[in-house]
């Protein structure tokens, strides 16, 4: 195999494939693998957090936690903040589930405070889905 080729032997860890689990190429349960949800409520625990493994769930990415969230809770009608531009995919997801969306202007420093201050007098909306560290599609940090 030419050298050029990726990944890179040397770059790859070295493992013996026989002491790997059997569970390592199938499906996991859905909220995550018991040994690390609980290594997760255990380090909770250590930052004086009261944490029980069942109070923790490992998901696959923000796809995957925002459609529970949504799940959990957007009804059709129900008001949610956003920058706009946001994240494309947060955005389908909340209209999927028929939320109102409110959207509030997103400038070089962060959202408009002034229009989300406006919004806010004249919405309740349930939550705000804001990005403050490299926003989606902007890249934009706040200040």
């Amino acid at each position: 195999m030419p050298e050029a080729c990726l990944p890179a032997d040397a770059m790859l860890p070295k493992v013996e494939w026989a002491d790997m689990p059997v569970s390592l190429g199938q499906y996991g349960m859905s909220e995550g693998e018991p040994a690390l949800r609980e290594a997760l409520a255990a380090d909770a625990r250590a930052l004086g957090i009261a944490c029980e493994a069942s109070q923790v769930m490992v998901v696959s990415g923000s796809q995957q936690t925002l459609d529970l969230a949504a799940k959990l809770y957007i009804d059709k009608g129900t008001e949610i903040l956003l920058e706009a531009p946001t994240y494309l995919a947060a955005l389908q997801i909340f209209q999927l589930f028929g939320a109102n969306c409110i959207t509030v202007p997103l400038l070089a420093e962060g959202p408009d405070l002034l229009a989300m201050r406006q919004r806010l007098e004249q919405h309740k909306p349930a939550f705000a889905y804001l990005i403050p560290t490299f926003q989606n599609p902007s890249a934009v940090r706040y200040s």
